[in-house]
């Protein structure tokens, strides 16, 4: 289903919000917002050393982001640095398209 909010997360599981809030909590230690925050990363990361992915809005699609520049500066954000140089660190010999 890709990443969507937790009111459809919830609805998914059968659960209410605040279950699931408090699912993931208990679970990973984390609050939701930052668990799907670090999780989008993680896969983005992935995604930077796949062949398929080569181009920042096709991983932001991917991952059901509307436009890139969100998904732009959370890896900023995370990695300090441009996703460029991300992609340069995973696949030196190919430099992801932005």
């Amino acid at each position: 289903h890709g990443f969507r909010n937790r009111t459809f997360h919830a609805q998914q599981l059968g659960i209410t919000v605040p279950m699931l809030n408090g699912l993931v909590l208990a679970l990973t230690g984390m609050l939701y917002a930052d668990f799907v925050r670090e999780l989008t990363y993680v896969i983005a990361k992935d995604l930077t050393r796949s062949q398929h992915y080569r181009f920042l809005n096709q991983v932001a699609e991917f991952l059901g982001y509307k436009a890139y520049s969100s998904l732009f500066r959370l890896i900023k954000q995370k990695e300090n640095a441009s996703p460029t140089r991300l992609t340069r660190m995973n696949n030196p010999e190919e430099q992801l398209i932005i």
